[in-house]
């Protein structure tokens, strides 16, 4: 973790337009946040490629798009990209700093962040299964409902929210949250 972020910004700097994100969600996560610099892209028009290589990858999934690596290579090689929205997101970690992340599928506040949050905290023996199982439980339990302000292009939300999911992409851990995201 990390690496993907420093890779693709340090291909950027060095010329070039394309990077591809090879793994699961996390990893695209990290090459996404390696295009940005200061709030803004590092190159006119990045161009990101995905290949799943097997791994759960749910924004391949929002696109019908192959999680082999044979498919996922062969559809590089063609000429359909998509435009897509990237989402910025500002807000407050566990020590009180500000922090800006970027998105590029599904971001969650209250309930979805803290079941992620338990799941990680598991330890890998227990299985994915597992994993997901507790994680949720764990993760329903810590959540409280929380004032919240969610600021989106022109518009701005201000309320109350156990969960909120913000969608760019449909799925996320396989579920189809946000079903009419593109």
């Amino acid at each position: 973790r990390g690496d993907g972020a420093r890779l693709a910004s340090a291909a950027l700097d060095d010329g070039y337009r394309y990077v591809v994100a090879v793994g699961d969600d996390a990893s695209v996560h990290d090459v996404v946040h390696g295009l940005f610099r200061d709030g803004a892209p590092i190159v006119d028009g990045p161009v990101l490629g995905v290949i799943a290589a097997e791994s759960a990858n749910d924004l391949l999934r929002s696109f019908g798009l192959p999680a082999d690596v044979d498919g996922g290579v062969r559809h590089l090689l063609g000429d359909a990209t998509y435009p897509f929205d990237v989402m910025r997101i500002t807000c407050d970690d566990a020590d009180g700093r500000r922090q800006t992340r970027y998105a590029h599928n599904i971001a969650e506040i209250g309930l979805g962040a803290n079941v992620e949050l338990a799941r990680r905290r598991l330890p890998a023996r227990l299985g994915a299964r597992r994993r997901r199982f507790l994680g949720f439980w764990r993760g329903y339990a810590a959540t409280r409902r929380r004032t919240l302000h969610v600021g989106y292009d022109m518009k701005s939300w201000e309320g109350v929210g156990f969960h909120v999911v913000i969608g760019n992409g449909q799925f996320t851990s396989g579920i189809r949250l946000s079903p009419r995201s593109y």
